[in-house]
């Protein structure tokens, strides 16, 4: 028979006690160690500018689904930040998610009203949804609050758009009345406007005060030689022929 220091069984009842005393700490070590397998397992949350930064290179790849999906997680986060509400609309509208696009545009627009750009896509938004009595509610509105030529500038377009020449001949005369500075710009989209009802007279009337406004602006340029006249120093404003598409330059 083999002694006790040789491995005999009189020893295991001293191995089990010392195992028994050790528990304990076992149970604590196995316990952190599973703690750090889950914290190790565990994907870390994605920063927000790690997150905008990949969204915004898919938009210029055009992945735009992909895109939508990552503002969307943006937003999630933080639904106050107009940037994001921004970019994940109009995301959405060049992926033709259009009922997402209004949704985060009009959020968008609510939070920074301001913002001619969130308008504009907006308003292409509800366009494309034929959605014509909130497009033009947000127009008519808009153009009210703000008085910038732009904006009624922006409502004579759609109206053209929508074949509703009336508000478009009303919107373009309220723009030109406003601008201050005399620009090309809303006597341009007049003639326009007047070509496109067939109105020559009235259109070549309103590019010329256009062109004296702006000589050098090339798509005046065009349209005047397109209407077989010369651009020139010599050029004189017509009197207006019956209804024009704009008042007399002042």
């Amino acid at each position: 028979m083999g002694s006790p220091t040789e491995g005999g069984d009189s020893g295991r009842p001293y191995q089990i006690e010392a195992m028994i005393r050790m528990m304990p700490g076992m149970r604590r070590l196995l316990v952190l160690v599973c703690a750090l397998l889950v914290v190790g397992c565990t994907p870390a949350k994605r920063s927000a500018p790690s997150i905008r930064a990949e969204a915004t290179k898919d938009v210029e790849f055009g992945r735009y689904e992909k895109a939508v999906e990552l503002y969307a997680q943006l937003v999630e986060r933080d639904p106050t930040r107009w940037y994001d509400q921004y970019a994940l609309g109009r995301a959405a509208m060049l992926a033709d998610d259009l009922s997402t696009a209004r949704m985060a545009l009009e959020i968008a627009s609510t939070l920074r009203p301001a913002d001619r750009r969130i308008a504009e896509d907006l308003a292409s938004v509800l366009y494309r949804m034929d959605a014509r009595d909130d497009l033009f509610r947000l127009l008519r509105d808009r153009a009210q609050t703000t008085q910038a030529p732009e904006d009624w500038m922006l409502v004579a377009r759609y109206a053209m758009d929508c074949d509703d020449p009336d508000t478009a001949r009303l919107a373009v005369r309220i723009a030109i009345a406003l601008d201050d500075d005399g620009s090309a710009a809303p006597y341009l989209l007049a003639a326009q406007i007047a070509r496109q009802l067939g109105e020559e007279e009235d259109a070549r009337r309103a590019l010329i005060i256009a062109w004296h406004a702006d000589p050098e602006n090339e798509q005046v340029n065009t349209m005047l030689r397109d209407m077989g006249v010369v651009p020139g120093p010599t050029l004189r404003v017509p009197e207006p022929q019956g209804a024009s598409a704009e008042p007399a330059a002042q």
